[in-house]
This record gives C-alpha cells, sequence and structure tokens, in this order.
C-alpha cells in the first residue's frame, strides 16, 4: 500500500499533466474561447453585472440618489436666509424709514453620510454652493418690502455610496419679501422662484442633465423686546419649498414639497466707535422638517425611496455687522446639524447701502 505523501506526489504530476494538455491541446482551446466570449455577451445583455453603470433615465434616477436634490435644497435655504435676515434685522436694529441696497456672497458646505438612506441603501452626499443676492428694500413707518435677485452654483458628490456620482448645478432666483407692523408683533412674508439647471455624472461614463422649477414661500411673526441693554427678539415661520424636477423623459422623479419651521432667538448689542457703530449678534434657531422627505427614486429599474432631507435641523450662528450712517459691511458664520449625520459650515459677507 502506497504512503499518502507518496500518493499525493503522484496525483499532483497527473493534474499538472491533465492540465498542461488541457490548455494546449488545439482542437479544445478554441472551442473554450467561444464558449467564453458567448457566456460574457450572455451576461453583458442581461445585466447581470456586480454594479451596472447608469447611464440611461430607465436605469438610473441621480436627481435624488446623487444628492442633487438635498443640494437643491441647501441651495435655496442660502436665498432664504437673506430674506430672512433682512426681515429679522429690520425689526431688531429698529431700522428708520427710508430705502436700501446690498450685495452679499454667501458659501456653505454641506455633508452627511447616511442622509439618503432606504430599506436597503445607506449613504450621502457633499455639496459646496455659493450664492449671489443682489437686493432692494424700503422700509416705511408701518413695514417694509423689498426684491432679491439670486445667482448661485454648487458641486454635488456621493458619500459611501454603493453608486458614485459627481454632478453640479446653477440656480437662478427672484424673491419679493415684506413686513408689517402689527402693534407688538411683525408679520413677515415672502415668495420666490428659483430656477435649476445642471448634471450629474457617473464615475464610468455617461450623464443625466437635471433640470428643475423651485418655488418657495413664507408666513412668520418676530416679536423684539430687550433684557438690560441686550436687544432680542424671537421668532418663528412656516416656509415651503416645491421643486418640480424636469430632467429627463420618461424618469421623471417626483415633485418634492418640503416645509421647514424655523423657531428661534436673535440677540444684539450695539457698541460706540467713534462715528461707527459695531454690532455683534447671535442666534440660535431649531428647524423641524416635514413633507416630502423621501423620493421614490428609479435604480435599475427597481422603485425605491430615498431620504433627501432630515427630521430636523439645529442652528447656530454668529455675525459681526460694523456700520455708520449710510453704509454697513457683515459678516457671518453658521454652523447646522441634522439626522442623518448632516453637518454644514456656511459663511456671509455683505455690504449695504442705505439712503
Amino acid at each position: 500500500m502506497q504512503k499518502p505523501d507518496v500518493l499525493h506526489a503522484k496525483m499532483s504530476r497527473v493534474q499538472s499533466f491533465d492540465w498542461y494538455f488541457f490548455c494546449t491541446n488545439s482542437s479544445i482551446m478554441p472551442h473554450l474561447r467561444i464558449a467564453a466570449c458567448a457566456l460574457a455577451a450572455t451576461l453583458f445583455c442581461s445585466g447581470a453585472s456586480a454594479l451596472p453603470a447608469p447611464t440611461a433615465a430607465s436605469e438610473f434616477d441621480a436627481y435624488s440618489h446623487s444628492g442633487m436634490l438635498s443640494s437643491a435644497l441647501d441651495a435655496v435655504q442660502l436665498i432664504q436666509d437673506s430674506v430672512r435676515d433682512r426681515l429679522n434685522d429690520t425689526t431688531l436694529a429698529a431700522r428708520p424709514a427710508g430705502g436700501a441696497l446690498w450685495l452679499e456672497q454667501r458659501y456653505s458646505q454641506h455633508k452627511s453620510n447616511r442622509l439618503l438612506r432606504d430599506a436597503s441603501y445607506t449613504g450621502g452626499y457633499r455639496s459646496r454652493t455659493g450664492m449671489t443676492n443682489l437686493g432692494a428694500d424700503i422700509k416705511t413707518d408701518g413695514g417694509m418690502f423689498g426684491v432679491v435677485y439670486s445667482y448661485g452654483h454648487s458641486d454635488t458628490d456621493t458619500r459611501r455610496a454603493d453608486y458614485s456620482l459627481d454632478g453640479e448645478a446653477h440656480y437662478y432666483g427672484i424673491s419679493i419679501f415684506g413686513l408689517l407692523e402689527a402693534g407688538p408683533i411683525n408679520l413677515t412674508g415672502s415668495a420666490g422662484y428659483v430656477r435649476l439647471s445642471g448634471n450629474s455624472d457617473y464615475v464610468t461614463g455617461g450623464s443625466t442633465g437635471i433640470k428643475g422649477n423651485i418655488w418657495k414661500g413664507s408666513l412668520g411673526l418676530n416679536i423684539p423686546f430687550e433684557v438690560a441693554t441686550i436687544s432680542m427678539m424671537g421668532y418663528a415661520a412656516a416656509e415651503g419649498t416645491h421643486i418640480t424636477p424636469h430632467n429627463y423623459a420618461g424618469g421623471e422623479p417626483d415633485n418634492a414639497l418640503i416645509w421647514q419651521f424655523p423657531i428661534g432667538l436673535k440677540a444684539s448689542r450695539d457698541f460706540q466707535i467713534g462715528s461707527w457703530t459695531l454690532r455683534p449678534a447671535a442666534d440660535l434657531a431649531v428647524v423641524p422638517v416635514a413633507g416630502d422627505d423621501s423620493q421614490t427614486t428609479l435604480i435599475n429599474g427597481s422603485l425605491r425611496k430615498t431620504r433627501i432631507a432630515p427630521d430636523a435641523l439645529y442652528r447656530a450662528a454668529f455675525g459681526l455687522t460694523l456700520k455708520d450712517e449710510k453704509g454697513e459691511i457683515t459678516g457671518e458664520y453658521r454652523y447646522e446639524a441634522g439626522d442623518g449625520g448632516l453637518s454644514a459650515h456656511s459663511g456671509l459677507i455683505s455690504g449695504r447701502y442705505i439712503f
């Protein structure tokens, strides 16, 4: 009886010979090549790939799954922030009657590792958005009215996602806003339109054009009061954003109506420095979010609901204004956090001329 190691050595030599014969026999290899090509073609045509590249509307909805819809909401908020600041600062600073022209540049960076989630997918996005707002307003004895024109640009890419996408978008907007003094309470309101145009690219090739109409509006109130030498103001509002996407035929995502309800407290104090006034200000707010916070998304022929907005946001901002009789310059930093691992840093620099 042969020993196991001797038997193993003989079997190895036989297997090596068989494999050599199998690979070098000219009558076998052509058939193997044909079979391999047929198998590869079958897998390719049937879509049996571990990670197929989505390049058509019927395969992939890049609007919400890529974070583009979430970053569009972020961009619209940079416009609404401008409107809210004008309304609240008019109350907090007790601005006298007259007109004003102003120009501001806002920038924000949002990122989340888990916001874009559904039952079978967890991922996030990162966006970098710049927004330029040019506005004018008139303050009267009983209120104020203004208009703002906006242009913005954002870059968005996925984070920890099963599909890697990179997109960019441009925003063109116009908004009107106003304030009505009603005794100790000021009523505020705004309405606006933003046009979205951009694209989302898949890393291995393919691009999806993205367009959309965005309508927004708000109703709110603010109540000014004083604590010692500090001017304070409580505020609350209902802000709605309705996005109607038009990115490609046959693969339209759902419309989305998102509601935000900011409830906050803002405080400031004036310090005289010669002929100048230095005004530091702080703003804290909690923002419950409701509405269509999930989007029905077509991914490789399957409908999935993708999360596009958090349940709540928490904001903290600090600003500094230097002003004289006719002009002012303001800088501000704000931090924002929400569920889904969402965090955002934003900055503002603005100038205003009062006449």
